[in-house]
Protein backbone atom coordinates (compact mmCIF):
# COMPACT_ATOMS: atom_id res chain seq x y z
CA UNK A 1 0.00 0.00 0.00
CA UNK A 2 1.16 3.45 -0.87
CA UNK A 3 1.62 6.05 1.84
CA UNK A 4 2.24 9.58 0.60
CA UNK A 5 0.94 11.72 3.46
CA UNK A 6 3.34 12.68 6.23
CA UNK A 7 1.13 14.49 8.76
CA UNK A 8 -1.88 13.19 10.64
CA UNK A 9 -2.32 9.73 12.13
CA UNK A 10 -0.07 7.13 10.52
CA UNK A 11 -0.26 3.33 10.41
CA UNK A 12 -0.53 1.93 13.93
CA UNK A 13 -1.52 5.27 15.46
CA UNK A 14 -4.96 6.27 16.72
CA UNK A 15 -7.20 8.53 14.68
CA UNK A 16 -8.01 11.97 16.04
CA UNK A 17 -11.42 12.83 17.44
CA UNK A 18 -13.84 14.51 15.09
CA UNK A 19 -17.40 15.72 15.07
CA UNK A 20 -19.70 17.43 12.64
CA UNK A 21 -23.20 17.64 11.28
CA UNK A 22 -24.45 16.13 8.04
CA UNK A 23 -26.66 18.02 5.57
CA UNK A 24 -29.58 16.01 7.00
CA UNK A 25 -28.82 17.40 10.48
CA UNK A 26 -27.36 14.20 11.96
CA UNK A 27 -24.48 14.80 14.38
CA UNK A 28 -21.49 12.52 13.87
CA UNK A 29 -19.05 12.13 16.77
CA UNK A 30 -16.02 9.82 16.70
CA UNK A 31 -16.50 8.50 20.21
CA UNK A 32 -19.95 7.09 19.30
CA UNK A 33 -18.24 4.52 17.06
CA UNK A 34 -15.38 3.57 19.37
CA UNK A 35 -15.47 -0.14 20.15
CA UNK A 36 -18.60 -0.65 18.01
CA UNK A 37 -17.48 -0.59 14.39
CA UNK A 38 -14.51 -0.04 12.12
CA UNK A 39 -14.26 3.32 10.35
CA UNK A 40 -13.55 4.23 6.77
CA UNK A 41 -12.61 7.92 6.64
CA UNK A 42 -12.53 9.53 3.20
CA UNK A 43 -11.19 13.04 2.71
CA UNK A 44 -12.20 14.56 -0.62
CA UNK A 45 -11.43 17.85 -2.34
CA UNK A 46 -13.22 21.02 -1.25
CA UNK A 47 -14.76 21.59 -4.68
CA UNK A 48 -16.52 18.80 -6.56
CA UNK A 49 -14.40 17.47 -9.42
CA UNK A 50 -15.32 14.70 -11.89
CA UNK A 51 -13.12 12.22 -10.00
CA UNK A 52 -14.77 13.14 -6.70
CA UNK A 53 -18.24 12.72 -8.15
CA UNK A 54 -17.27 9.29 -9.51
CA UNK A 55 -15.85 8.35 -6.09
CA UNK A 56 -18.99 9.41 -4.20
CA UNK A 57 -21.19 7.52 -6.66
CA UNK A 58 -19.06 4.37 -6.36
CA UNK A 59 -19.04 4.68 -2.58
CA UNK A 60 -22.81 5.09 -2.50
CA UNK A 61 -23.17 1.80 -4.39
CA UNK A 62 -20.92 -0.01 -1.91
CA UNK A 63 -22.07 1.61 1.32
CA UNK A 64 -24.38 -1.28 2.29
CA UNK A 65 -21.50 -3.76 1.90
CA UNK A 66 -19.34 -1.71 4.29
CA UNK A 67 -22.16 -1.57 6.84
CA UNK A 68 -22.77 -5.32 6.51
CA UNK A 69 -19.05 -5.95 7.08
CA UNK A 70 -19.11 -3.98 10.36
CA UNK A 71 -17.86 -0.57 9.27
CA UNK A 72 -19.15 2.96 9.03
CA UNK A 73 -18.02 5.29 6.28
CA UNK A 74 -17.58 9.00 6.96
CA UNK A 75 -16.71 11.37 4.12
CA UNK A 76 -15.17 14.75 4.85
CA UNK A 77 -15.84 17.27 2.10
CA UNK A 78 -14.81 20.85 1.80
CA UNK A 79 -18.14 22.46 1.07
CA UNK A 80 -21.76 21.99 2.11
CA UNK A 81 -22.27 18.31 2.75
CA UNK A 82 -24.62 16.74 0.18
CA UNK A 83 -27.35 14.24 1.02
CA UNK A 84 -25.76 10.79 0.63
CA UNK A 85 -26.49 7.31 2.03
CA UNK A 86 -23.29 7.59 4.11
CA UNK A 87 -22.47 10.43 6.53
CA UNK A 88 -20.79 13.36 4.81
CA UNK A 89 -19.40 16.18 6.91
CA UNK A 90 -18.56 19.61 5.56
CA UNK A 91 -15.02 20.77 6.34
CA UNK A 92 -15.29 24.29 4.94
CA UNK A 93 -12.42 25.67 6.99
CA UNK A 94 -10.16 22.68 6.17
CA UNK A 95 -9.45 22.05 9.87
CA UNK A 96 -10.15 18.31 9.74
CA UNK A 97 -8.29 17.87 6.46
CA UNK A 98 -5.27 19.53 8.09
CA UNK A 99 -5.60 17.50 11.31
CA UNK A 100 -5.50 14.29 9.29
CA UNK A 101 -2.83 15.50 6.86
CA UNK A 102 -5.20 15.20 3.91
CA UNK A 103 -3.56 17.43 1.33
CA UNK A 104 -4.79 15.11 -1.44
CA UNK A 105 -7.88 12.85 -1.49
CA UNK A 106 -7.20 10.39 1.33
CA UNK A 107 -8.59 7.08 2.56
CA UNK A 108 -8.06 5.89 6.14
CA UNK A 109 -9.28 2.56 7.50
CA UNK A 110 -9.28 2.35 11.29
CA UNK A 111 -10.26 -0.63 13.40
CA UNK A 112 -13.07 -0.38 15.95
CA UNK A 113 -10.65 1.05 18.52
CA UNK A 114 -9.36 3.76 16.18
CA UNK A 115 -6.00 2.28 15.15
CA UNK A 116 -5.06 3.16 11.57
CA UNK A 117 -4.58 -0.01 9.52
CA UNK A 118 -4.69 1.58 6.04
CA UNK A 119 -3.71 5.09 5.00
CA UNK A 120 -3.45 5.87 1.32
CA UNK A 121 -4.08 8.50 -1.29
CA UNK A 122 -7.31 7.85 -3.16
CA UNK A 123 -6.35 7.05 -6.72
CA UNK A 124 -8.83 4.56 -8.20
CA UNK A 125 -12.29 4.70 -6.62
CA UNK A 126 -13.25 1.13 -7.36
CA UNK A 127 -9.93 -0.52 -6.46
CA UNK A 128 -9.44 1.61 -3.33
CA UNK A 129 -12.91 0.78 -2.03
CA UNK A 130 -12.51 -2.93 -2.86
CA UNK A 131 -9.28 -2.97 -0.87
CA UNK A 132 -10.87 -1.10 2.06
CA UNK A 133 -13.77 -3.57 2.14
CA UNK A 134 -11.37 -6.54 2.12
CA UNK A 135 -9.46 -4.99 5.05
CA UNK A 136 -12.68 -4.42 7.02
CA UNK A 137 -13.77 -8.02 6.40
CA UNK A 138 -10.37 -9.21 7.63
CA UNK A 139 -10.63 -6.99 10.73
CA UNK A 140 -14.10 -8.31 11.46
CA UNK A 141 -12.89 -11.90 11.16
CA UNK A 142 -9.90 -11.15 13.39
CA UNK A 143 -12.15 -9.56 16.02
CA UNK A 144 -14.43 -12.60 16.13
CA UNK A 145 -11.60 -15.05 16.87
Amino acid sequence: MQTTETRGPQMGELIADFSGTTAAGRTIIRREYKGRCHLILCFVAPLPAPEQLMFTETLGGRYAAFREAGAEVVVFGGSEAPATPYPTLADTDGRLHARYGATTPLLIVADRYGEVVVRRTLADSSADLDEALAVVEWLQMRCSL
